[in-house]
């Protein structure tokens, strides 16, 4: 499960939470700590790694979101780095 565990107004870090049955998730994993600052900043965007998807393909995890609300992000984890 991809998440934003913080409910600050920067939606830093993004973490993989991890489960082997998939109801008890034990295991957290910092994915993106920081991000570059915005391009076009104004007062209505939120900063950070934001929406986040999940899904195991190929032996990876790959992770979509969205960064600063500016720009689509995709992030391959190979399940064996996990």
């Amino acid at each position: 499960m991809a998440s934003n565990p913080r409910t600050a107004e920067e939606r830093f870090p993004l973490t993989l939470s991890l489960s082997d049955d998939g109801l008890v998730f034990d295991r957290a994993r910092v994915v993106v700590d920081r991000g570059p600052e915005p391009k076009f900043p104004n007062f209505t965007k939120r900063i950070g790694a934001q929406y986040p998807h999940a899904i195991e393909a190929n032996g990876s995890v790959w992770i979509i979101y969205s960064l600063n609300q500016e720009a689509i992000q995709v992030l391959q984890v190979p399940l064996e780095r996990l």
